[in-house]
């Protein structure tokens, strides 16, 4: 039996003592409960589920970056790595730390931004399905909390909103987070930011109708020529995953990407969107009008050369995809030969 100290006279005390003998006052060797003992609570409720080797460790090192994340602010970075680390490899640590980071959240011990870069971490890495919606539901419980939303920037709040966007099954609550994004990311920073987030969430999901929701929202919300450009292979992939006999007409993606063309008339933009229209479409008349207007806008003085350059960098992606191919050499002959055609002209 240990004792402690009368949290009233300082006496030491039985920890079981209903009251203190030298002041009366009652409850003073009841210890409430700390941050740290609903660590340790999760942390041994787990251990006897999955084990005792793993989640003392996991739930030593995340109580541990807890303590200085709150000591040491400045060191955020550092120490979202060191917990990236320590959840990127073990399902049963991965599992200990999204149910502990949670926990703490909900406690209000753990800063929500905080809490965000662990829960996305693993939502990130993971390849399991069940870890996976463990953490959609603990990034979801944190928008429950009116306080931890509360505490978090527009940044966080768009984090929240596009790992949801990427975490759900359904596609219709996929879209109602992603029109969420919109009232947040106000600004082109922010905008931008966002292009990113999805972008990356895209690179690293595996239902191929998942990645072509983010995709097309970055084409539309957020319509950055260079994030069109990082865009049009990933979704080029997720298309043909989708449709592996490629004997769809893909009209859903096309009549969403022909929408942008008719509403951004930006000549960076449109080369950009005329050669995703061209790879995504398997009508091969149609991908011929396609490219014959990506080399229209491209002979433009101010895009001859961009032109050529994006052409090149999706060919650096194509690997050995004959189709992806093929279909780039004849957007780079179509181009050559309107801008001979051009230079023709301008020598009459």
């Amino acid at each position: 039996m240990s004792l402690i100290k009368c949290k009233e006279c300082g006496a030491e005390i039985s920890e079981q003592a209903e009251s203190c003998p030298r002041c009366g006052i009652k409850g003073a060797g009841r210890r409430s409960r700390t941050w740290i003992d609903s660590l340790n609570v999760v942390s041994g409720t787990l251990t006897a589920v999955v084990g005792t080797l793993v989640i003392p460790v996991a739930g030593a090192t995340l109580a541990w970056v807890t303590f200085n994340y709150k000591k040491q602010s400045e060191e955020n970075e550092k120490l979202q790595a060191m917990v990236e680390s320590a959840v990127g490899q073990d399902p049963a640590k991965e599992l200990t730390a999204v149910r502990v980071v949670s926990c703490l959240a909900k406690l209000d011990k753990l800063p929500g931004s905080f809490a965000l870069s662990v829960l996305g971490a693993v939502v990130r890495k993971s390849k399991d399905p069940t870890l996976r919606r463990e953490a959609y539901d603990a990034i979801e419980n944190l928008t429950l909390e009116p306080r931890s939303v509360e505490k978090l920037d527009a940044y966080d709040k768009v984090e929240i909103f596009c790992l949801q966007a990427a975490l759900t099954p359904c596609q219709y609550f996929r879209l109602q987070n992603l029109g969420y994004i919109e009232k947040y990311a106000t600004d082109p920073v922010l905008g931008h930011e966002v292009a990113a987030k999805l972008l990356t969430l895209s690179e690293e999901i595996s239902d191929p109708q998942t990645k072509i929701d983010l995709l097309l929202t970055v084409f539309r919300r957020y319509g950055d020529p260079d994030m069109m450009e990082r865009a049009i292979p990933i979704l080029y992939s997720a298309v043909k995953e989708r449709d592996s006999s490629q004997s769809d007409s893909n009209e859903d993606v096309l009549s969403f990407l022909k929408q942008v063309a008719q509403r951004n008339k930006d000549d960076r933009s449109q080369i950009r969107l005329y050669l995703a229209l061209a790879l995504v479409t398997n009508d091969q008349h149609s991908r011929e009008d396609y490219l014959g207007k990506f080399a229209l806008v491209g002979t433009g003085k101010d895009t001859r050369d961009e032109a050529k350059r994006v052409v090149e960098s999706i060919a650096r992606t194509a690997k050995d995809d004959p189709v992806l191919i093929r279909i780039l050499d004849s957007a780079a002959k179509n181009l050559d030969g309107e801008i001979q055609k051009a230079a023709d002209i301008t020598e009459r």
